[in-house]
């Protein structure tokens, strides 16, 4: 058994929650995740700039006066 095949490869029996961490680490570990984050990141920057967040969202989440 190598350390990078999954429990329904291997025949070992592992609990639920080792089956998805198992899962999510080999999809972390992909070299286009790699580029997908930063890509996010950025795409992310540019809607805030179009967006004018934060200054639009704290107007939205400001609370009236209250007198």
């Amino acid at each position: 058994m190598t350390p990078m095949e999954p429990a329904s490869v291997t025949g070992d029996r592992r609990s639920r929650r080792s089956r998805l961490l198992w899962e999510v680490d080999r999809w972390a570990g992909q070299p286009v995740t790699a580029l997908g984050v930063p890509a996010a990141g950025v795409v992310w920057i540019l809607l805030s700039v179009i967006f004018d967040f934060p200054s639009r969202w704290e107007q939205i989440f400001q609370s009236p006066d209250h007198r």
